[in-house]
């Protein structure tokens, strides 16, 4: 009977989602055991279970890669073993498929998956895929704007410490890594090493940043960074956050879960106005589309008298973007060192700046670069860095190679691209009708 139902439920459960809607264990009697059949929720849904069915439900499958050296099945057993002891560890309900010798196929409970995946990501494995093991995407917050007041500007770290008593960073303010965060929630974080060639200390980041509303009436941060020159872990960057005047102070949370109980001292270069700019295609020069595991997503924000810009392999791309694990270099031991290294040079990008005048960006630090001085990212009076243009809120950067980027207006509070208008204009301008500037200037500021 039980046969005869596969036979019916399978091809019937095509026609239903197949396993994008999820996955069940079904065996003959009580508890579903080892002998149990992993079959998807559509087939379920398509055709009644046979009678006296014991169906648990819903589990996830997972692709997990421990760390070894060489092969054969007693490596592939000590493998699963690792694994096992790290999902068991950490109260995760699991069980494992057969798969091919370089990975193991694992079915988990769906509200364990992200115990699991953090689990597995500190003890040195490789999770994916990230689309099923990474927190999703929050929603855009219409309420944004008035929730991230507080955080809004551009922010220099101070100090850090890791754990909590020990200092790991210290920097005088605006020397140390930048971060600018917008009312929309957007934000870039530039984490370069005083080390240009240092690969595992390359942190930068950018995302989206969302406050929620935690127990006894706490308020705590969410940083979901959807750009990371780090693979991600499986959990987001949660922190308590306390002000006291221009100094921000933000302390891991919750303790010890996911990673070293830390905390960090920022403090406020410039309160705005700031605005926002969203990767949302991007093409090769030629107007050819990027090949598949290439697509990129960035940010771009402005804020006061300075930039940040970060872009990197959207998330589920690539090797870095592609899988969950725990830091740069259990990556680079799974992954190798040399394709983790191309893929970072050849992909990942991060700057902070000066805005020197409008239409004037000049870099001030640059993950890759040891130059000193900066170089110009964009001039419009010159054409250095290519040109920008304006079409249904969105900013198009057409670069020096041909390539072409479109970005989506997120804030605007500025206009860092237009060079501002020569005095001797400026004077003739306010000669004219008032009604006629006025209308002028209402033009210009409605260009986006």
């Amino acid at each position: 009977e039980a046969l005869d139902w596969l036979a019916t439920a399978l091809p019937a459960a095509r026609n239903e989602g197949g396993a994008n809607g999820g996955i069940a264990a079904l065996a003959s009697g009580s508890p579903v055991g080892p002998a149990a059949v992993v079959v998807p929720e559509s087939a379920l849904r398509a055709v009644p279970p046979p009678k006296g069915a014991t169906v648990d439900q819903p589990w996830a499958a997972l692709e997990a890669v421990a760390p070894r050296s060489g092969k054969g099945r007693a490596v592939q057993t000590a493998a699963l073993a690792a694994i096992g002891s790290a999902l068991t560890a950490a109260g995760a309900r699991w069980r494992a498929l057969p798969a091919a010798e370089v990975s193991t196929v694992l079915l988990v409970r769906e509200e364990d998956l992200p115990a699991a995946a953090v689990a597995l990501a500190r003890d040195g494995h490789a999770v994916g895929p990230p689309s099923r093991v990474c927190p999703p995407v929050p929603e855009e917050d219409k309420a944004a704007a008035e929730k991230n007041m507080q955080y809004v500007g551009a922010w220099s770290l101070l100090k850090r410490e890791e754990p909590v008593g020990k200092t790991m960073e210290e920097h005088a303010a605006a020397e140390g890594p930048v971060r600018i965060q917008a009312p929309s929630g957007i934000f870039a974080e530039i984490r370069v090493p005083p080390n240009v060639d240092s690969f595992v200390g390359q942190e930068s980041s950018a995302g989206y940043h969302a406050v929620v509303d935690a127990s006894a009436g706490r308020r705590l941060s969410v940083r979901h960074r959807v750009v990371d020159f780090r693979p991600p872990t499986g959990c987001v960057l949660c922190t308590q956050v306390k002000f006291d005047r221009e100094v921000m102070g933000e302390l891991s949370h919750p303790r010890g879960r996911c990673r070293d109980e830390y905390i960090e001292a920022w403090t406020r270069l410039d309160g705005g106005p700031v605005a926002a700019l969203e990767l949302v295609s991007e093409l090769a020069p030629g107007g050819i589309e990027l090949p598949t595991g290439r697509r990129r997503a960035g940010f771009w924000l402005f804020c006061g008298d300075r930039f940040a810009r970060v872009l990197g392999l959207a998330r589920g791309e690539g090797l870095i973007a592609g899988s969950c694990c725990g830091s740069l270099a259990q990556l680079e031991a799974l992954g190798g060192s040399k394709a983790v290294r191309e893929e970072l040079r050849g992909n990942y990008e991060a700057s902070w700046g000066k805005i020197e005048s409008p239409g004037t960006l000049r870099i001030g630090r640059e993950a890759w670069s040891s130059e000193k001085g900066g170089r110009l990212l964009y001039d419009a009076a010159t054409a250095a860095g290519g040109s920008i243009s304006f079409i249904q809120h969105e900013v198009v950067h057409r670069l020096p190679s041909g390539a072409v980027q479109r970005w989506r207006i997120r804030d605007w509070g500025l206009d860092p691209f237009t060079p501002s208008a020569p005095k001797a204009a400026l004077a003739g301008a306010a000669s004219d009708d008032e009604s006629s500037s006025c209308s002028s200037s209402a033009s210009q500021a409605a260009k986006p």
